[in-house]
């Protein structure tokens, strides 16, 4: 039943669990008692063969608003991501849906404070530079000043597929934001949303009306047509970004 584990250096930077090859409905498998469980788990005391006893824990899985049509119900799909809505399990809705997976997604490492006179001092060719906007006027860093920034995991260049796109837009209008007028494919890298900037979350300033329309005839820098329309109630299964 053991499987030796992936000790490669890659598995190390990056653990994952792995799938179990049990089949927890294997006629070898005899369940003793049930366990305590937590508020939202419950555990199983087993046997499987000659071996054991194992536990086996089965979390409860997160549940929304199939059609959430109001800022109530976008904040409910929301929350229900966060522990409490987890343990005590809020939806009461009956035609809710389960959240299963995630589309992939960039990993950000959170923010951090930069000194805009050490950007200036890295080699010539990964210096700043100054960028004219006829609009908003000149835009630079200053090696005066010290500027926030965010850390993510770079996504390299590549094709976003209409299904990629599509499950991204479904998991977003799903837990409870709204979109911009325009969704600009330029945000978007091997099927990973880069630029959030698309995105407003129930809690944000701009948020009025949840799940609009998109008009599907807007410019070229928006995305195709078949991933600015509203969301289906299909499920994604793509996973996260690596």
């Amino acid at each position: 039943m053991v499987v030796p584990p992936d000790c490669s250096e890659a598995a190390f930077r990056e653990p994952l669990l792995r799938r179990c090859p049990f089949d927890p409905g294997s006629i070898s498998c005899q369940w003793v008692a049930r366990l305590d469980g937590g508020l939202d788990v419950f555990a199983w005391k087993v046997i499987v063969g000659n071996e054991g006893p194992f536990v086996i824990k089965v979390e409860l899985p997160i549940r929304i608003h199939a059609q959430a049509s109001t800022h109530e119900d976008a904040m409910d799909n929301l929350l229900a991501f966060s522990n409490e809505g987890r343990q005590q399990q809020r939806m009461k809705d009956l035609d809710a849906i389960i959240v299963s997976s995630i589309p992939r997604m960039k990993k950000c490492f959170g923010w951090l404070k930069i000194d805009g006179g050490y950007l200036w001092s890295l080699p010539r060719s990964t210096r700043p530079t100054l960028v004219r906007l006829r609009t908003y006027g000149d835009r630079q860093i200053l090696s005066d000043r010290q500027y926030i920034a965010i850390m993510y995991k770079y996504v390299p260049e590549g094709d976003s597929e209409p299904a990629q796109l599509q499950a991204v837009l479904d998991f977003f209008w799903r837990t409870g934001f709204d979109f911009t007028q325009s969704l600009r494919k330029e945000n978007w890298k091997s099927g990973v949303l880069v630029d959030w900037s698309d995105f407003m979350s129930p809690i944000g300033f701009q948020w009025h009306k949840h799940g609009p329309e998109i008009d599907s005839d807007t410019s070229s820098s928006a995305v195709p047509s078949q991933c600015a329309s509203p969301p289906s109630s299909s499920s994604s299964d793509t996973g996260e970004d690596e």
